[in-house]
């Protein structure tokens, strides 16, 4: 006789069926996510027994002693008669030279598995390297030479920090003509000048451009200190900054991240408040980005990435295997979304002076950059079943694990209240039971206030009584429009008071929370000049609308708010339903057919009702069916 459920195998491209005690029984519930807290719960079997025999080959041999170590996982489906009810895995819970003791868990079980503690910053690590061709200055302590040198004691050419230099030497009676001609193959290059007073009877010469560096010394009879300044470090650090914030904002498109203004006025918070700062992060002026290139803008114009919310996405798709799909990742503001962060590309250097090349140097800091950084550590430490939890709370999401594949539908609660209920099930209620009205039914609307940040937060949106708190882990940037403190211009950009950090400037620490802001692109100042826009709103500087919504809770006349584009119609379908627990008989068909996020109609004393499923504890024998308790909502 063949049982009417079955627990099956995958293996050898096949499914083979588990043999199974007699008298099995199944044992298992369906919850519905619309009504869960927690956006990944699991779902597993009871654990029941299955004999050795027959089923040591399918399942690996977890009992011999070599193996008892080893956690057992096996690909695997559960059947009620033809029904496939949802695929998984069966886990080894135990396992004896007698028996095992196993459980089933379906993909949703087997995916919080694998992100339960697993960080996002994780998942995310992917080094970015920012085209530079320039290095730390080299310094080379030499002789005066006259004439040729003894090759024993003066190497020539000579290699230092991987580069080859070669010296030229010349007499006293050339050295002027020869002086003049290399300061004017410097000068002829665009962007270069050069002037010299030469003593010593030598020159350093670069093989691989062949373009000298001019030494300058007021004493022939000293040391000298040969300087490679042919390349200014700190303009050159600069430009290569530059380069690479105008080539990210041309191709934003294809990259996780970009480079919005941020007003952060406690970017550089030093202790003697030495370093002068303009009061924005990633700042941008008349068609570029600047950049700290001098010592006068030594520390005016930090750096810092900002990363996109679907990279997370893509993270996590890349390193469980499951797909994230559905409408909420349809929506094009999704694509706009980005994390904040606070950590700088900017590190401390050192630039040293010579006003004669045998004596001692001035040396000052300066801003030079780090020209390579880990995405991973401009995202938040959160765990990827917290960014699930997260996106649940704010923007009203419900997590549909596909019953066979491996695919999560992000469906949104408005839509599921707005959906029409066309099947009839009254023939599956096997008795009517207790009808529930909850009192407390209002709802808070909350957002985390951001760690370190000191700027007011949003309000609370409160609905009905606001009983029910949904607080969501993600938190808003405050919005600035006001003078640009640089420029007589007028603007918008989000705005903070934590402290940006760096681990090479040595301040501060890169816990900055979870906050989310729109990508805007580039979009007008007051004087008609693009800059690169980061909101919270979905408003321009000159009010034109952006986006369909908000990140703020509440809806404004000019723009939707997150609660009304995600939460109203379902808040107010929720507040004005009734719990209805029956005994329920599921039949094979409703099972095959069954979706958390579509109604369906059953009729009690005579009254239609819409309902969805809250949750339903599924029993069965190895016959059929064993009657069951639901729990029903109307809506």
């Amino acid at each position: 006789m063949t049982n009417f459920f079955t627990y099956q195998v995958y293996k050898d491209g096949k499914w083979i069926d588990l043999f199974l005690e007699r008298n099995p029984r199944f044992a298992s519930s369906l919850n519905n996510p619309v009504f869960r807290r927690q956006s990944i719960p699991g779902f597993f079997t009871i654990p029941f027994d299955a004999p050795v025999r027959g089923n040591a080959a399918i399942l690996g041999h977890p009992e011999q002693s070599n193996n008892k170590s080893n956690q057992f996982n096996c690909i695997a489906r559960v059947k009620l008669g033809d029904v496939t009810l949802c695929c998984g895995q069966i886990k080894v819970l135990k396992a004896s030279y007698k028996k095992y003791r196993l459980t089933f868990q379906d993909n949703q079980g087997v995916f919080k598995d694998l992100v339960e503690n697993k960080s996002i910053r994780d998942l995310c690590t992917q080094m970015v390297q920012i085209p530079c061709e320039v290095t730390d200055q080299v310094k080379i302590k030499l002789s005066p030479v006259f004439g040729t040198p003894d090759p024993n004691v003066f190497p020539n050419p000579i290699t230092i920090n991987g580069q080859t230099y070669t010296f030229v030497f010349v007499s006293a009676f050339d050295q002027d003509d020869y002086m003049q001609e290399l300061v004017s193959q410097i000068n002829a290059d665009p962007g270069q000048t050069a002037s010299a007073v030469f003593f010593g009877g030598c020159v350093l010469v670069e093989d691989s451009i062949n373009t000298p560096i001019i030494i300058d010394s007021l004493d022939p009879n000293s040391d000298l200190w040969f300087i490679d300044d042919r390349l200014n470090l700190l303009l050159d650090f600069g430009d290569c900054m530059q380069d690479f914030l105008n080539a990210n904002l041309a191709n934003e498109a294809n990259e996780p991240y970009v480079f919005p203004v941020i007003q952060n006025q406690s970017a550089y918070n030093s202790e003697d408040g030495s370093e002068t700062y303009s009061g924005y992060v990633n700042y941008f002026y008349d068609g570029t980005y600047l950049v700290n290139s001098d010592e006068s803008t030594a520390f005016a114009y930090p750096v810092s990435p900002q990363v996109k919310f679907t990279y997370v996405k893509e993270c996590i798709e890349a390193a469980t295997g499951f797909e994230l799909k559905g409408e909420f990742w349809e929506l094009p503001e999704v694509d706009k979304l980005l994390f904040y962060n606070n950590v700088l590309l900017d590190r401390e250097g050192k630039v040293e002076i010579y006003g004669n090349l045998g004596g001692t140097p001035d040396t000052f800091d300066a801003n030079f950059y780090n020209l390579n950084f880990d995405i991973a550590d401009h995202l938040p430490d959160i765990t990827i079943q917290q960014f699930f939890d997260f996106i649940q709370k704010k923007f009203g999401v419900v997590f549909k694990f596909d019953k066979f594949s491996k695919c999560i539908e992000f469906n949104l609660y408005n839509d599921i209240a707005t959906k029409s209920a066309i099947e009839d099930w009254s023939e599956l209620v096997c008795s009517p039971g207790e009808i529930c009205y909850d009192q407390k039914r209002g709802y808070t609307f909350k957002h985390t206030k951001p760690k370190g940040d000191q700027k007011e937060q949003e309000s609370d949106y409160i609905v009905e009584g606001g009983e029910n708190t949904i607080l969501t882990g993600f938190s808003t940037l405050s919005q600035f429009s006001g003078f640009d403190t640089n420029n007589f211009r007028r603007w918008k950009t989000p705005c903070v008071l934590d402290v940006a950090t760096t681990p090479l400037f040595g301040i501060g620490e890169n816990d900055f929370g979870t906050q989310i802001y729109f990508w805007n692109g580039l979009q007008n100042d007051s004087i008609n000049t693009p800059y690169p826009l980061g909101s919270t709103d979905n408003l321009n500087f000159d009010g034109e609308v952006l986006c369909d919504f908000s990140l703020n809770w509440a809806s404004t006349d000019e723009q939707v708010g997150t609660y009304e584009y995600f939460w109203e119609k379902w808040t107010n379908k929720d507040i004005n339903g009734k719990d209805i627990n029956v005994k329920l008989r599921p039949s094979l068909k409703f099972l095959a057919k069954y979706d958390h996020c579509t109604p369906f109609f059953i009729r009690i004393d005579d009254v239609q009702q819409c309902v969805i499923l809250k949750s339903l504890g599924l029993n069965a024998d190895e016959c059929n069916f064993i009657e069951g308790n639901a729990k029903l909502r109307t809506i």
